[in-house]
C-alpha cells in the first residue's frame, strides 16, 4: 500500500497544543446543539402553545413504545 506524502504539498503535521486549539473538544458542539433545541423548544410552546406541544410529545413518546 503506498503512503500519501503531504510534505509536498506544505501540509505540517500539527503538535498536541495545535490539535487541541484546532479541535476545540466535544463539549462546544454539544452546548450549540443543546441550544438549538432549546431554542425550538421555546418557538413551538410560543407559536403552538403548551397543550399543543405536549399533546405532540406524548403522540411521539407513545409511537415509539
Amino acid at each position: 500500500m503506498k503512503n500519501l506524502n503531504l510534505n509536498k504539498y506544505g501540509v505540517q503535521e500539527m503538535n498536541a497544543g495545535e490539535m487541541n486549539k484546532t479541535d476545540g473538544g466535544i463539549l462546544a458542539a454539544l452546548a450549540i446543539i443543546g441550544a438549538a433545541i432549546l431554542v425550538g423548544c421555546v418557538v413551538e410552546e410560543i407559536t403552538e402553545g403548551p397543550s399543543k406541544c405536549w399533546n405532540d410529545f406524548m403522540k411521539g413518546y407513545n409511537s415509539m413504545r
